[in-house]
């Protein structure tokens, strides 16, 4: 395991303008091919190892690409489809259209989530149809895509149930009409 296949280095001449043949060159980038287990008629896969060299020359290892697929941007042994990973500072993750983007990033413990699109709303979809929106404003809606309340919810049947435990709980629904409806479990409102 680990053992070199094939590299591909990317080098250029140290010297500040091209110079006679034998001029010093320095690798600045390389991809390699490594065995990623012990190879046989049977087994032969390989990781591809993606070095950069920062501003003293120094080779870093930055990505890995593993034989089965999963792809590390830090990490050497990556563990999922895409893992992103620092050893110091946020671990951050972009998407970028048109001059907008959203950060997704791990500080620490904590995960944050920021739109950066100036006026743009923050959207949760499944397959069929948008089920939460954050806008611009910081409303939160459920079932609705314009919401004008710090939390709106919409729907026809019971929007917002409130539970101590699984038998303990209050529904809250209201009508086409506007009125309120409680339904505790208990029987006291």
């Amino acid at each position: 395991s680990g053992h070199r296949l094939g590299v591909i280095e990317f080098a250029g001449s140290e010297a500040a303008s091209p110079g006679p043949a034998g001029s010093a060159m320095a690798v600045g980038a390389r991809i390699e091919a490594v065995t990623d287990g012990t190879w046989s008629t049977t087994e032969n896969g390989a990781n591809l190892d993606f070095y950069t060299t920062d501003g003293d020359a120094a080779q870093t290892k930055q990505m890995t690409i593993l034989a089965t697929g999963n792809v590390g941007i830090g990490p050497t042994a990556p563990v999922k489809n895409l893992h992103v990973s620092k050893s110091s500072g946020e671990a951050t993750f972009r998407l970028q259209s048109a001059g907008y983007y959203s950060d997704f990033y791990q500080s620490g413990a904590n995960l944050f989530i920021q739109n950066a699109a100036g006026g743009g709303n923050t959207i949760f979809y499944d397959d069929a149809a948008e089920r939460m929106r954050i806008d611009t404003d910081g409303n939160v809606g459920i079932g609705v895509n314009d919401p004008d309340a710090q939390l709106e919810l919409f729907a026809t049947t019971k929007q917002l149930k409130l539970s101590y435990d699984a038998s303990n709980e209050a529904s809250f629904t209201v009508s086409s009409g506007g009125d309120l409806t409680i339904v505790p479990s208990g029987g006291d409102v």
